[in-house]
């Protein structure tokens, strides 16, 4: 599962029988999902976040503070349930998952721009860890 941390996160997940789902919610409907998939999924569950930077005078837009509030609640449920915990990763390393990616994998959500930016991470983090299934590589590497 990845997120894309915000006032509005996106999430995306790929499950073990190769179901996807993605959406966005605000903070308490992004605490209750995490809070229920680390609880039932527990060690099964691996999840990482694009990683918030602040910088003094910098040029994101948005406030700070919604994305580390729902990063710290993140970071509390995966310790709670044992969930194993990613790397966090820059926004730009989303751009190896990118749009023409998630439209052959089936993930595109149009109007979700948040949920598609965390599905973004987790077809960048598949495919950089080797972890892409062979079917769904075949989608994306298979002249169409």
């Amino acid at each position: 599962m990845w997120l894309d941390p915000g006032k509005l996160t996106g999430w995306a997940m790929l499950e073990s029988t190769m179901m996807f789902s993605s959406g966005q919610g605000d903070f308490d409907e992004t605490d209750d999902l995490v809070n229920t998939w680390a609880r039932t999924m527990r060690a099964d569950l691996w999840l990482g976040w694009e990683m918030y930077v602040v910088t003094q005078g910098g040029g994101r837009s948005g406030t700070p503070s919604f994305s580390l509030e729902v990063i710290g609640a993140v970071k509390s449920a995966c310790r709670r349930h044992g969930v194993t915990v990613l790397k966090p990763v820059p926004s730009s390393s989303r751009m190896l998952g990118d749009e023409s990616k998630l439209r052959r994998l089936g993930w595109w959500r149009p109007g979700a721009r948040h949920a598609n930016d965390a599905a973004m991470h987790l077809t960048a983090f598949l495919l950089r860890e080797r972890l892409m299934p062979a079917e769904m590589s075949s989608k994306l590497f298979t002249p169409g």
